[in-house]
C-alpha cells in the first residue's frame, strides 16, 4: 500500500476528500506507469484508494443526512410531510446498508456511538428548553 493513500486519514470534510481524491487519482492511475511492474503496483494502489474514497464519501453523506434540519413549516399538507419522512427514512436505510457493507462490526458500532452522542448533544438543549416552560 502506498504512503499516499494514508493522506485520507487527515481529511476533515467532503471538499477536502474530493480534492485529495482527484490529485491522488492522477498520480496513481495505472495509465501513467512507465513499465509493467509499475503499472501493476499503481493499479493495486489505485483500487485500494478508490475503495477508501467510497467508504469515506458514504460516511460524509450519512453525517450530512443526520445533521440536516428536519423542521418543516406547519403550512405544508400532512401528506406532503409524511411523504418527505418516508423518503428520508428510505435514504437513511440505504446509507445504513452501504455503511454496513463497507465496515466491520466494530467500526459500525463506533460510528453508531458517535452519531448517537452527536444527536444527543443536539437534542438535549431543546429538551431542557421545552421542560423549563
Amino acid at each position: 500500500m502506498s504512503k499516499k493513500i494514508e493522506f485520507f486519514k487527515n481529511i476533515k470534510n467532503e471538499a477536502q476528500l474530493s480534492k485529495m481524491y482527484r490529485r491522488l487519482a492522477k498520480e496513481l492511475h495505472p495509465d501513467t506507469a512507465k513499465d509493467e511492474t509499475e503499472r501493476i503496483q499503481k493499479q493495486a494502489d489505485f483500487q485500494k484508494m478508490s475503495e477508501e474514497y467510497t467508504k469515506l464519501k458514504t460516511a460524509f453523506e450519512y453525517q450530512k443526512y443526520i445533521t440536516q434540519d428536519e423542521n418543516q413549516p406547519a403550512s405544508e399538507p400532512k401528506e406532503a410531510r409524511a411523504d418527505l419522512r418516508k423518503a428520508r427514512r428510505a435514504k437513511a436505510n440505504a446509507l445504513r446498508a452501504a455503511i454496513a457493507s463497507q465496515y466491520t462490526s466494530k467500526e459500525r458500532k463506533e460510528i453508531k456511538e458517535n452519531a448517537t452522542i452527536f444527536i444527543q448533544s443536539l437534542v438535549s438543549p431543546m429538551l431542557d428548553k421545552f421542560l423549563r416552560k
